[in-house]
């Protein structure tokens, strides 16, 4: 099983390709970007862990109900996506906490 993890920028997207529930000959990445969001404020935060369950959920999809080896394999793919985000989501909080800035600082910086 590979996984790729790329760490953009802070304020830019993170991505996560985990390969559970994909096919191992084309591996897809979602990406989550949060260059909108305040990573210092909890609605910031709480904005970003709703995008990465999102995320998460598209990525994985669903199965029927019936089939029992899809819905392991969902939930498989969902447990690896949601650690491997989680890694990503520590980097960018820890780098934005890091950097000092603001949200408005940060936007101010890319005009």
């Amino acid at each position: 099983m590979k996984t790729l993890l790329s760490l953009a920028t802070v304020g830019a997207l993170f991505t996560f390709t985990p390969v559970a529930a994909k096919s191992v000959e084309q591996p897809q990445t979602a990406r989550v970007g949060f260059a909108d969001l305040d990573l210092g404020s909890t609605r910031g935060i709480a904005e970003l862990d709703r995008r990465i369950a999102a995320a998460v959920q598209d990525y994985c999809g669903t199965a029927s109900d019936i089939n029992v080896k899809g819905k392991n394999d969902v939930r498989r793919c969902r447990a690896e996506a949601r650690r491997f985000a989680a890694q990503q989501r520590e980097q960018a909080l820890a780098a934005y906490a890091n950097s000092g800035r603001t949200l408005a600082s940060a936007a101010a910086g890319h005009r």
